[in-house]
């Protein structure tokens, strides 16, 4: 009986010989498909945790328009179970004559490094490096102007709209180059991004800072444990630092009424006739 069915069965192969051949290909390509999606998951996983370890990126970012004084910088320093921190500078500007907005960050040392794609990052205070995805229209030793709104202080923060480019890099922080975020200058969408020198800001108060925490060293930061510990560090931060944008404000505001002070003063002495 199973000699019957297995000479009908290769018979029934031979007659049909095409189809058979057919079927069979796409069954293989079926499971090639299904064993690479199954693969690629982790493997792109894996990839990101290895960037990001090597570039040492934030677990969390704060980032404040009044900037961060000591008394901020303190209360950040604080916070439970921080490895590090490091604060830095960021502001929104506009490419010159156009419309494109362009986000420019500090060179950090530390935390939120950025891989250099072309070139090298900048050293001095006229130098500049740019998102990758903008090497196609700059090239290393052009230079490129920005136009820079004031802030909420009523100043500008960089020390200079001109800068020489050094090279091209890849943020930690800012995977996609399609949707980089919002921003607070030109149309309102981010198009781009570069890192200077410190040096090249002219303010007395940081705006960011970037936090690494030490029970996040070694997860997956795709996984759902590293998500769910970073909402817990990111609920603690925001108690933390609840009422530091209006206390640091009214800082502010003492501050400029001190200075203020003696002139009021001296303009309400009558004069003498």
């Amino acid at each position: 009986m199973n000699n019957v069915i297995l000479k009908d069965f290769w018979r029934s192969i031979k007659h049909t010989k095409g189809q058979f051949i057919s079927i069979m290909g796409l069954m293989m390509i079926g499971a090639f498909a299904l064993v690479g999606l199954m693969v690629t998951g982790p493997d792109m996983r894996d990839t990101g945790n290895h960037y990001a370890q090597k570039l040492n990126t934030a677990d969390l970012t704060v980032i404040c328009n009044y900037g961060l004084d000591h008394k901020d910088t303190q209360k950040i320093k604080q916070t439970k179970g921080l490895q590090d921190v490091e604060f830095g500078y960021m502001t929104d500007t506009v490419i010159k004559h156009s419309h494109e907005s362009f986000r420019i960050f500090s060179k950090p040392k530390l935390v939120g490094k950025y891989e250099v794609r072309q070139g090298h990052l900048p050293a001095k205070q006229n130098k500049i490096a740019l998102a990758d995805h903008y090497s196609s229209r700059y090239k290393i030793g052009q230079k490129i102007s920005f136009t820079e709104k004031k802030n909420i202080l009523g100043t500008t923060l960089l020390k200079r709209k001109s800068f020489k480019i050094t090279g091209f890099v890849r943020s930690s922080q800012i995977l996609s180059n399609v949707n980089l975020g919002q921003s607070n200058s030109g149309t309102g969408e981010l198009k781009g991004y570069a890192v200077v020198s410190p040096k090249a800001f002219d303010q007395t108060v940081y705006t960011t800072a970037n936090l690494r925490y030490k029970d996040l060293r070694g997860l997956d930061s795709y996984g759902k444990t590293y998500t769910s510990k970073v909402k817990k560090h990111k609920k603690v931060l925001q108690n933390a630092l609840k009422n530091s944008a209006h206390q640091r404000k009214q800082r502010i505001l003492n501050s400029a009424q001190e200075k203020l002070a003696p002139q009021e003063k001296k303009s309400n002495v009558p004069s003498k006739k």
